[in-house]
């Protein structure tokens, strides 16, 4: 299985990002996306209680999407989710 993961802040996701997971599957054949939202990135000054919010949204972003995941992974070791 190829399977793509997909990090960013995502704030907010929009079409863009979608229609890259999208661009990716068809040009790389990847059975898989995962998005994997950052939980503060060294590059930008994110509220951290938008964390969870954030993650809330590329979920609802990505559920109607079968070959799309999203993951919470980062999220989860800082104990935010």
């Amino acid at each position: 299985m190829n399977i793509c993961v997909f990090c960013g802040t995502f704030n907010p996701i929009h079409l863009a990002h979608l229609r890259m997971a999208n661009f990716a599957v068809k040009k790389f054949g990847f059975d898989k996306v995962i998005f994997i939202p950052a939980y503060i990135p060294p590059h930008k000054q994110l509220d951290s209680n938008l964390a969870k919010h954030r993650y809330n949204m590329v979920k609802m972003a990505v559920e109607k999407k079968c070959i799309c995941t999203v993951k919470s992974t980062i999220l989860v070791q800082i104990g935010c989710c």
